[in-house]
């Protein structure tokens, strides 16, 4: 502006102001190693403040999930995404859940198109299986060669329209160059 040039607008606000998320706070947990659906239920509270039409549409569970599909103490995270099917906007609002209750809400928003983002994503209905029964299924399929009994898992949950809704999960083992994905 000072050299000659015009001023069009101003930049609109980001998605985290749009979306007036709450501060990162430290939430005292029932135990460190959540399973999927408790870690759901404790940030439920925190997620409302949304409104009702903002759904779960996914999930994953990292850093490192133990055997019985529950966080790690020391890295485990609980990651949730939540979108509003009916908004165009594209917004999202990822919730992460630490092990040591560590609760953060980042926005998300669509870059490029609004459709290439949200095309054929749908909410999560609430009939899913929780992280630790997956995690007995998967305990009772044989390891691949070369994986020891020391693995550790990360889980993935997303429904996509027109296909039945599963878990990804991979098995990561402890000295072993390649993990392992169902």
């Amino acid at each position: 502006i000072a050299q000659g040039g015009s001023k069009l607008g101003t930049k609109p606000p980001g998605t985290a102001e749009r979306l007036q998320l709450p501060p990162a706070r430290k939430i005292t947990l029932p135990r460190p190693d959540l399973s999927a659906r408790e870690a759901l239920e404790l940030i439920a509270p925190f997620v409302s403040r949304f409104g009702t039409a903002w759904r779960l549409v996914g999930l994953f569970g990292g850093g490192r999930l133990s055997q019985s599909g529950r966080l790690e103490p020391g890295v485990g995270v609980w990651q949730f995404t939540y979108m509003d099917p009916n908004d165009r906007s594209d917004d999202a609002v990822e919730v992460w859940l630490f092990f040591n209750g560590n609760l953060s809400f980042h926005g998300q928003s669509a870059i490029g198109p609004v459709t290439s983002v949200r095309r054929g994503i749908q909410p999560l209905e609430d009939n899913w299986l929780d992280s630790s029964e997956i995690a007995e299924i998967i305990y009772g399929e044989p390891l691949p060669h070369g994986f020891n009994k020391d693995y550790s898992l990360s889980m993935f949950l997303r429904p996509i329209d027109g296909a039945p809704l599963m878990w990804k999960v991979t098995r990561l083992s402890v000295g072993h160059p390649h993990a392992s994905g169902m």
